[in-house]
């Protein structure tokens, strides 16, 4: 299998930029995560009600407590690309609703 295409939407290059402001490592971290995902797009927890959705758990030396507290990467895959839709922190989020991922894949158009 070849390497896939990681697409970031709009939206989730906003969350990486307020991201990067806040979190030193954030845009080292993150890019290790695309290029991770480059080469294994099918990473992480399938979500209930979304499908083809995913949600990737990344450490960040920023905030401390591992993959647990660290970022999530919301992903969906379609047509042989990979979409990233949502970048946050997990301190500063708990959870993306069902309802939330339909809306950011409408906006993305996907």
């Amino acid at each position: 299998m070849g390497r896939a295409l990681v697409i970031p939407t709009k939206a989730a290059q906003n969350d990486i930029k307020r991201l990067k402001r806040k979190y030193r490592g954030a845009e080292a971290e993150l890019r290790a995560a695309f290029e991770n995902l480059e080469s294994d797009p099918h990473q992480g927890a399938l979500i209930l009600g979304a499908p083809s959705v995913r949600k990737v758990k990344i450490a960040s030396r920023d905030i401390r407590g591992g993959k647990e507290r660290g970022f999530r990467l919301i992903t969906s895959w379609q047509q042989d690309r990979l979409y990233v839709m949502w970048v946050y922190a997990k301190p500063e989020r708990k959870t993306v609703t069902p309802t939330e991922i339909r809306q950011r894949l409408e906006q993305a158009g996907l």
